[in-house]
């Protein structure tokens, strides 16, 4: 009875939490940025080539997993791409993709990770995401 209860409350602290969604292609960055003009929202720029994501998209299926002891270690880069986006909509994007070179470019990604915060339309965070990113948000 008490882990139904402590799985109903953390659901409902995971759907007020901001999302976490992978872009698949230039235009959903596009669509993405464009839903967000009047509110908070982060690109999340890796290289899925160096990172296993596996699980990162689905907030629920963790959180499942971690409760159930079946928490698997997740790399630096993936932990923050979570924790940011538990602060605000995030859009992850795959620096490595060659689909995305043009976004790279526009948003002038200067390394793998980046994020760029966006408040409003306007960036007010662009860096390579750490700690103190989080707490800027």
């Amino acid at each position: 009875m008490k882990i139904l209860v402590l799985l109903l409350a953390s659901l409902v602290i995971l759907s007020q939490a901001g999302s976490l969604k992978k872009a698949q292609t230039v235009q959903e960055v596009g669509q993405f940025n464009a839903d967000h003009q009047t509110s908070r929202n982060a690109l999340f720029f890796y290289d899925a080539s160096k990172e296993d994501e596996s699980g990162v998209f689905n907030k629920v299926g963790n959180f499942i997993n971690s409760v159930m002891g079946n928490d698997k270690k997740v790399s630096p880069t993936m932990q923050l791409m979570s924790r940011i986006s538990n602060e605000t909509d995030t859009l992850a994007i795959d620096s490595s993709n060659p689909d995305f070179s043009q976004i790279v470019k526009l948003f002038e990604v200067t390394s793998s990770p980046f994020s760029i915060v966006f408040n409003e339309g306007s960036a007010i965070i662009k860096e390579t995401p750490n700690e103190n990113t989080i707490k800027k948000i």
